[in-house]
């Protein structure tokens, strides 16, 4: 939508730094001093007070074309009405603007100037989508203004930035802040009342507020700049006048045969651009204009700049004559010399029928511009969208006068005035003639629905049937006050109403409410209860209506009929359980870890502890079936059972104890390493005074079999292996090792080197303690022998 315009870049560069300090309105020639504070704020003293004073009586500035005037005329009428409107109609300044690709640029004017007037203020512009949001970021930066975005990933405010793009939706983050100047865009879009509104327009408040927007439809509107403004503004200006035409294409063989005639015959030999909604119907056009022998093209911002640049050449030197592009890049892009604008898509909403306008008369400003405007739409449909289709397109132009009159073209490319008598006439002549008006397929059954039923079809049934006639019935209705049927209709429908009048003293026949019978087709069709935690969103729903049916049975304030119902369909449940899955996984962790789970757990126990809670809040309240009731307090019955027993880790390692009679110890088996690492648990537990009395006991008997082990008498250990191995070589050698270059007797010398140091400190055992004599022994030995 949004779009700035290379030649409004240029003329916002003269506009934007010049206004004057009174407050009238007039665009002015700012002074040297002043422009050079271009893109910095204006230094301020402590106080407040500026230190460079700005003049306030300049000489004006003349514009000189159809934008100019526009932006100049918008921004004057808001600074002079803003506060008047603000404080008297008690809500923001309405201004619609018929040009959207200049709206930008209307709010960075709005910026500097307030920036003049009062040096460090902030303003705040509301966008609806993040695409606009960006857009209008970029445009501003471009304009020397320093930018704050707020959008859904970026939510930092920054206090320091001349003006603030917030996401409509995001307004909750400027809650309770106060700026200078507050604009709103695209305001159409945002005046439903609710919690965005009240944050957009009570909680962030402003000095000065206004709303922008292309289209207000049904509103008071403060100022509306049109296109009779535009055309006005240009009527002293050169350039021929905008010529607009309306064309219904009748279906020959397709859409787009009708758009071949129409270039064979109202745009021959003159270069024409078509502007389309999508890529895919640009392209598919000019295919068949290809086909039909036309030279043409299609044309889109995902071209490079290459291939965009031959294209214009071709189009400008005759080679194509049609150029088919989107509605977003015509808004945007420098066109070679063209004569004719085509709209030839007939999707063209009002608002993007009046930015298209605009666009091409700002392109008449130029000297390649076009001269006619051509809206080419589907006349194949009904009767009433046919005219709705003409009047889509003429409501929003009228009061163009004779500047640009709307004028339908034949087939042989004359013209006439517009009239839905003379555009009928001309349909006629190619063979479109009016459509003689049947009643209504759906208006027919509404009234056999009222015949056979005898009462008002209700909105929230649990049919289908009726909740499709309950919508048919507020259409009638709609239909009638609008006096949208023919008489035929008119009388099919009253007498309709007479019956249903006439039935409704009828006693009323016993039978459940709509939304009661609603639920006991779900619970027929599912044969289970609803589940409050499914991911259905009907289930969560049937689920709150069986809540609320038992809640008004405990009440009394249901009929014999949904009593009993409700009543048979308890005992149906009881005899045929649906326990909601959740309840079951509780249940199963509870009697698996034989406890509950603990409030301060993470995971899955944490879970089941939100579950727990949650059952029990239920449980309380009544909302629990039988089934599910006994499954709860069966396992909470469970657990009280099982808090006197011994916990089953402690019963593991108690029965290693008694089978190895010792307590473990770390060591590399994992058996032993892992009921060690539940022996010193157990100890802390039972210096803490954690333990029930069943574990305790069992703790108490290992502790007795550690202490039986320390009084026992401790046998004659032997010696190491190592030692053996040693003693073993000295008698096969007969003498003791020396370190020579052998590896076996090099290894034996360090042993025997180490034994005779322990020897000598006396850290070894007993036989140890022999085995070493011994091997001294063979060394004196060998050593009174003598060499």
């Amino acid at each position: 939508m949004w779009q700035t315009l290379p030649f409004a870049l240029s003329l916002v560069v003269a506009l934007l730094p010049t206004a004057t300090a009174d407050g009238t309105g007039t665009f002015t020639v700012v002074p040297p001093t002043v422009a050079s504070l271009r893109g910095r704020s204006i230094p301020i003293r402590e106080d407040g007070v500026r230190l460079l004073e700005i003049p306030d009586a300049v000489e004006p500035m003349d514009t000189s074309d159809a934008s100019g005037l526009m932006l100049n005329h918008v921004v004057s009428h808001f600074f002079r009405d803003v506060e008047a409107v603000n404080s008297q109609k008690g809500r923001p300044m309405r201004l619609q603007v018929v040009s959207a690709s200049l709206t930008i640029l209307i709010y960075a004017m709005i910026v500097r100037r307030s920036l003049l007037t009062r040096p460090g203020s902030r303003s705040v512009i509301f966008v609806p989508k993040v695409s606009v949001a960006k857009e209008v970021c970029k445009e501003l930066e471009t304009c020397h203004l320093r930018t704050n975005l707020i959008s859904g990933k970026d939510v930092r405010c920054d206090p320091t930035a001349d003006v603030t793009v917030c996401l409509a939706n995001r307004a909750d983050c400027l809650l309770g802040q106060h700026f200078h100047v507050k604009l709103v865009d695209c305001a159409d879009r945002l005046q439903l009342p609710g919690v965005r509104w009240k944050n957009i327009h009570k909680d962030v408040t402003a000095d000065m507020c206004a709303e922008f927007s292309t289209c207000f439809s049904g509103i008071e509107v403060d100022h509306d700049y049109t296109l009779t403004c535009a055309v006005s503004g240009r009527t002293a200006l050169p350039g021929s006048s905008l010529r607009c035409f309306l064309r219904p294409l009748t279906k020959v063989a397709s859409h787009w045969a009708g758009v071949v005639r129409l270039m064979r015959t109202s745009c021959a030999g003159s270069p024409t651009v078509l502007v389309f909604t999508r890529v895919e119907r640009a392209r598919q056009c000019a295919e068949q204009l290809c086909a039909g022998g036309i030279p043409a093209s299609s044309l889109s911002a995902a071209d490079g700049t290459g291939s965009r640049r031959r294209l214009f050449e071709s189009f400008g030197s005759g080679e194509l004559r049609a150029l088919c592009v989107t509605n977003k890049f015509f808004k945007r892009a420098d066109f070679p010399p063209m004569e004719t604008v085509v709209l030839a898509d007939p999707n063209f909403r009002q608002d993007a029928c009046r930015q298209l306008a605009a666009r091409a008369l700002e392109l008449s400003d130029q000297k390649c511009g076009p001269t006619r405007l051509i809206h080419a739409f589907d006349a194949d449909a009904s009767d009433e969208e046919l005219e709705r289709n003409a009047r889509r397109v003429i409501d929003p132009m009228e009061g163009l006068g004779s500047a640009a009159e709307w004028r339908l073209l034949t087939a042989s490319g004359s013209s006439a005035p517009f009239s839905e008598e003379e555009m009928w006439s001309l349909l006629q002549e190619e063979g479109r003639s009016k459509r003689r008006k049947m009643e209504r397929d759906w208006l027919i059954r509404l009234c056999m629905w009222l015949r056979d039923n005898g009462r008002v079809p209700q909105k929230r049934a649990g049919s289908p049937e009726e909740r499709l006639m309950a919508s048919r019935w507020l259409k009638a209705n709609a239909h009638l006050r609008k006096n949208q049927f023919s008489k035929v209709e008119v009388q099919l429908f009253k007498d309709a109403s007479a019956q249903l009048r006439a039935g409704m003293v009828k006693p009323r026949s016993v039978a459940l409410r709509g939304w009661m019978q609603s639920l006991r087709c779900w619970m027929s069709l599912h044969q289970k209860r609803p589940s409050s935690i499914s991911r259905d969103v009907l289930e969560k729903k049937h689920h709150r209506r069986l809540a609320h049916s038992f809640a008004l049975l405990r009440a009394g304030k249901l009929s014999e009929a949904e009593a009993r119902w409700l009543r048979n369909c308890e005992f149906a449940q009881l005899e045929k359980p649906s326990t909601p899955t959740w309840l079951i996984s509780l249940a199963a962790w509870m009697r698996y870890y034989e406890r509950k789970p603990r409030k301060n757990a993470s995971g899955h126990e944490k879970l089941q502890g939100t579950r727990l809670q949650k059952a029990m809040q239920m449980l309380r309240s009544e909302q629990l079936s039988t089934a599910e009731r006994l499954l709860l307090t069966d396992s909470l019955d469970w657990l009280e059972e099982v808090e006197g027993r011994p916990s089953i880790w402690l019963c593991g390692l108690y029965a290693w104890v008694r089978a190895h009679g010792r307590t473990p110890r770390f060591v590399s088996d994992d058996m032993e390493h892992l009921q060690a690492g539940r022996w010193k648990h157990a100890r802390k537990l039972w210096q803490m005074g954690a333990l029930r009395e069943t574990e305790e006991r069992l703790v108490a008997e290992c502790k007795d079999f550690q202490d039986k082990r320390k009084d026992m008498p401790k046998l004659e250990e032997g010696p190491r292996i190592w030692l053996c191995d040693l003693y073993a070589w000295v008698r096969a050698h007969g003498r003791t090792p020396q370190f020579v270059s052998d590896d076996v007797e090099r290894l034996q010398a360090g042993r025997w080197k180490h034994a005779r140091k322990r020897w000598q400190l006396g850290t070894l055992r007993s036989t140890e303690e022999r085995l070493v004599e011994r091997c001294k022994d063979f060394q004196d030995k060998l050593t009174l022998k003598g060499p």
